[in-house]
């Protein structure tokens, strides 16, 4: 039952919560700094929560890809005690 394939669906919504969740993280820093910004009279701080949130986007984009392709790498790999295509 572990071993059961994902469904391509599946595998695409995963996909589509992290490249949300990678924009959330993107724009909120941003929006946050321009709240604070209105609030103190300043002008600075929703270009750095932008900044910020642009960098902490993408770290988190190359953290998900990089997992997501371990995995798959895994899973790809043949089990032990498995018959191999090419042993035969």
């Amino acid at each position: 039952m572990a071993d059961d394939p994902v469904h391509p669906m599946g595998v695409a919504m995963q996909w589509v919560a992290r490249i949300f969740a990678a924009a959330i993280m993107m724009v909120l820093p941003g929006v946050g700094g321009l709240w604070l910004d209105d609030r103190l009279g300043m002008s600075v701080l929703g270009l750095v929560g932008f900044g910020l949130g642009l960098v902490g986007g993408m770290i988190y984009l190359i953290s998900a890809t990089r997992s997501a392709d371990a995995g798959r790498r895994k899973a790809a790999q043949p089990q032990a005690g498995q018959d191999h295509p090419h042993d035969r």
